[in-house]
């Protein structure tokens, strides 16, 4: 039998090994020069650093192209069979061509985040995923609603199969990729059996599919795996797209309240989150993953009076986990120019950049002004001194 290339306890203490060292940033190569505003040239984009057995970000990849090989994040990946996605059945169904197991498995988790496995009259928001079926005509449906074309075309091509229409609500532009086909809605059927994190969502597609086989005479058999979010797999990546967010103070000129003696302070301030109605156990799990230590609040819709968990993670240390996360399981919308202006604020207060009220106003336009990739890829970055205002 042939040793994996490095087991998971090897790849554990490598990871927390390097957690809290200073020159954290060369494990990033490329990003790292992007956000930050230096090069180190001890990492090339797009392949695997053999000092540290980490895979490094090629920014020039196309949307749903993931860094290093997916045999070589596979090989990892198999050492953890609690925490990966099985994607045998849905192979089986549609082949291998163009159906990358790390976008399965970013498509699974981007689901289970705007899912909704259910009556189309039971959902209130616009956007999100919705799989249905009604019992009288036995019609099966299966949308997936953004404001983000590219993001849904590029899935539709990832997927090959389905439809992209688009339609205008409250004066804004949605578009929907769409299927009723009961071939495809078995595909998906067979993606995500076995497949999701979630509670509420397990319980949802079980009703679901016990639907499915009433109406079209099916024995499809629910499986009971219960797979963990993991820092080694794109479903987190997927989830975080759908439900989480960065956030930081550029929008208010990185204004920090008020010095003692009264005049305004400037700072940088940033954090990721996650909400989600329920699923404490699994934002607890993602925490821990992280290293955070922050309290999982409770927060009410003020219109609504639902209440929902929150996951913030701000600590620095856990910053770094996830850009290095997101390095290797990049986002896939409009969201990674959110994180790409997070990572460069990131960077600037990692340097203990100090602000001043004309420099951090002149800093928070530059970053805002960045829409693109390209932008990030083009952006002059100022000669910036550690402990020196700009």
């Amino acid at each position: 039998m042939v040793r994996p290339k490095y087991t998971w306890l090897e790849l554990r203490q490598n990871l927390l090994s390097r957690s809290n060292q200073p020159e954290t940033l060369h494990l990033f190569g490329f990003i790292s020069a992007l956000c930050v505003g230096f090069v180190l040239p001890t990492a090339i984009p797009g392949s695997i650093n053999n000092s540290t057995k980490f895979l490094t970000c090629d920014f020039n990849q196309t949307i749903f192209k993931w860094n290093g090989s997916s045999e070589t994040i596979r090989e990892t990946a198999n050492q953890l069979p609690w925490t990966q996605l099985n994607f045998d059945d849905y192979y089986k169904r549609v082949g291998k061509k163009n159906n990358d197991h790390n976008f399965l498995t970013w498509l699974v988790g981007f689901i289970e985040g705007d899912g909704s496995f259910g009556s189309r009259s039971q959902v209130v928001e616009v956007t999100g995923s919705r799989f249905d079926i009604n019992a009288k005509t036995g019609r099966g449906e299966l949308e997936i609603v953004q404001k983000d074309a590219k993001l849904l075309y590029n899935l539709r091509s990832n997927l090959g199969f389905g439809k992209i229409t688009s339609f205008i609500r409250n004066g804004e532009t949605y578009w929907r990729y769409y299927t009723s086909k009961r071939e495809h809605i078995l595909h998906f059927v067979a993606l995500l059996n076995g497949n999701l994190v979630l509670e509420k969502r397990r319980e949802q597609f079980t009703h679901w599919v016990n639907q499915l086989n009433f109406c079209w005479n099916l024995n499809i058999e629910i499986k009971t795996i219960v797979p963990k979010p993991s820092l080694t797999n794109a479903w987190l990546c997927g989830f975080i797209e759908a439900d989480g967010g960065f956030y930081s103070n550029v929008n208010n000129n990185f204004r920090r309240g008020k010095l003692p003696n009264g005049n305004q302070r400037y700072g940088f301030f940033l954090k990721m989150y996650i909400t989600q109605k329920g699923e404490l156990n699994v934002l607890t799990e993602i925490q821990a993953l992280l290293g955070s230590t922050n309290k999982i609040r409770e927060i009410t819709n003020g219109s609504t009076g639902v209440k929902y968990n929150r996951l913030e993670i701000a600590k620095a240390d856990c910053r770094t986990k996830i850009i290095q996360y997101f390095t290797n399981f990049p986002l896939q919308g409009k969201k990674k120019i959110d994180f790409l202006r997070w990572t460069r604020v990131h960077g600037y207060q990692q340097r203990n950049v100090s602000l001043s009220p004309g420099s951090a106003k002149k800093l928070a336009r530059l970053i805002n002004n960045l829409q693109t990739e390209n932008d990030f890829m083009n952006f002059d970055i100022p000669s910036i001194d550690s402990h020196k205002k700009i």
